[in-house]
C-alpha cells in the first residue's frame, strides 16, 4: 500500500481517490487516514526571531564567519554591518556602481566586492574603507568573487565579453594568474574547495568546470550539467563533492574525486533560485526562490524533508546561514531583514509517511471532504 503511493503527495491521492468507483464510506474513511497521518510529519523547522531594516530593497544577506555580524548590500549599492547581539547598525560602505557579487574572507577581515564597472574592491571590515581597488580587472563587469581558505587569494570572472578566471594576490597586491576564456558566456559563480584543491566555476552556457586551483588546469568539463543557467556551487566541507543549482528546479550533486555525477534532486518550487545553503555538517541543502519560497533536502537519503511555498509576502534576494548551521538571514524586496532560527536535529519522514503536503494542500482537501460528506 505504502510502496505504490509513496511517491505522491496526499492531495494527489485523495484527488484519485475522489475519481475512483469506490463507495463515499470508503472514501471518507481514506481521507481520515490522511488527516492522522499529518501529525507525523515535520513542523517548520524555520522561526522567524527578529528583523532588521534597510533603506531600500535588500540584494544579499550574510554571516561573517564568527557569526558576530550580518552583512547586508541593498539596491543603492550600500554594504550594511549589523551587529547580531545588539541588533544594530554598525556602519556602511558605499560602491558607486551596481554590486554583482560579494564574498567575505574566511579570516572574517575583508570583505571583496565585483561590480558592472570592471571593479574588483577589498573592503577593510575593521575600518569600513576600501584598502584595495582593481579598476578594470576585466573586460566586462565582474560578477563572480571567492576567497581561498587562507583568505590570501580572490578569484573573480568576468562578463559575457570577458569569459576569464583572474588571480589576485592580496598580501603582495597583485594579479597573479588566468584562466583564459574559461567558459564560452560569463564566469557567473566560483567557487574553491575548503581543502583549497579545487577551484570550480559555473556559467550560462549550462556548464561547470572543475579546475585544479594551484595549476590552473582543467581537471573536468562537466557539459550540460544543467538545461539552464548555473546559479549556485557549494563545495561540501570535506572537499568530496560539488553541490550545483541551476536558474530552474533541479539540484545535482557531483563526486568530485570520480568526476560523475552522484544524484539530483528536484525542487517543487519552481520561481527562480537566490540562495543554495549546505548546512556545516553536510547533511542538509536549503533552497531558497525568488517567491519567498524554501525547500530543505536530507542529502544522506535524498529526501525532501521539508518545503513552503510562501515564508512571507514579498519576493526574497538572498539568504546565508551561521557558521553553526543554527540560524538564517535573508533579504528581501521590502527592505527587511529577517533573522530565523533553523532547527534541524531529528528532522526526517518516516517511510510510511512521506506526504509532503503544503498549506494549500491541506486547505484543498478540507474542500475535498465537504464536498464528499455533502453527497
Amino acid at each position: 500500500f505504502f510502496f505504490f503511493f509513496k511517491q505522491k503527495t496526499a492531495y494527489e491521492m485523495l484527488r484519485s481517490l475522489v475519481g475512483s468507483e469506490m463507495c463515499i464510506r470508503d472514501r471518507l474513511l481514506l481521507v481520515s487516514f490522511f488527516c492522522a497521518s499529518l501529525v507525523t510529519i515535520q513542523s517548520n523547522p524555520l522561526k522567524q526571531l527578529y528583523t532588521l531594516e534597510e533603506p531600500d530593497q535588500v540584494e544579499r544577506a550574510m554571516f561573517t564567519p564568527d557569526d558576530k555580524h550580518i552583512i547586508t548590500t541593498n539596491v543603492l549599492n550600500v554594504i550594511s554591518v549589523w551587529n547580531v547581539s545588539t541588533k544594530t547598525l554598525v556602519g556602511t560602505m558605499h560602491n558607486q556602481r551596481s554590486i554583482e557579487d560579494l564574498a567575505i574572507s574566511p579570516d572574517g577581515k575583508y570583505i571583496v566586492t565585483g561590480d558592472n564597472n570592471d571593479t574588483l574592491k577589498i573592503w577593510s571590515l575593521a575600518d569600513m574603507k576600501v584598502v584595495r581597488e582593481y579598476l578594470n580587472a576585466h573586460k566586462d563587469e565582474l560578477i563572480s568573487v571567492a576567497f581561498t581558505p587562507d583568505s590570501n587569494i580572490i578569484v573573480s570572472g568576468g562578463g559575457d565579453l570577458d569569459r576569464n578566471i583572474r588571480y589576485w594576490d592580496i598580501q603582495n597586491d597583485r594579479y597573479i594568474n588566468q584562466i583564459y576564456q574559461a567558459h564560452r558566456l560569463n564566469v557567473g559563480v566560483l567557487s574553491i574547495s575548503k581543502d583549497g584543491k579545487y577551484l570550480a566555476s559555473g556559467s550560462n552556457d549550462k556548464t561547470i568546470k572543475l579546475w585544479n586551483f594551484a595549476t590552473s588546469e582543467l581537471i573536468h568539463h562537466f557539459k550540460d550539467a544543467h538545461n539552464c543557467n548555473v546559479e549556485s556551487l557549494i563545495f561540501t566541507s570535506d572537499s568530496k563533492y560539488l553541490i550545483s543549482g541551476g536558474y530552474q528546479s533541479e539540484f545535482k550533486v557531483w563526486d568530485v574525486e570520480y568526476e560523475r555525477l552522484a544524484f539530483s534532486l528536484k525542487d517543487p518550487n519552481k520561481n527562480s533560485l537566490k540562495s543554495l545553503l549546505l548546512t556545516p555538517d553536510n547533511k542538509f541543502l536549503i533552497a531558497f526562490r525568488q517567491r519567498a519560497s524554501v525547500s530543505i533536502w536530507n542529502l544522506q537519503n535524498q529526501e525532501l524533508v521539508f518545503t513552503q511555498e510562501i515564508i512571507y509576502d514579498r519576493d526574497l534576494a538572498g539568504a546565508g546561514i551561521s557558521s553553526d548551521g543554527k540560524y538564517l538571514v535573508t533579504g528581501s524586496s521590502d527592505n527587511l531583514v529577517r533573522v530565523w532560527s533553523l532547527q534541524l536535529d531529528g528532522v526526517s519522514l518516516s517511510k510510511e509517511n512521506k506526504f509532503k503536503v503544503m498549506p494549500q494542500e491541506l486547505e484543498a482537501m478540507e474542500d475535498e471532504l465537504e464536498k464528499l460528506q455533502e453527497k
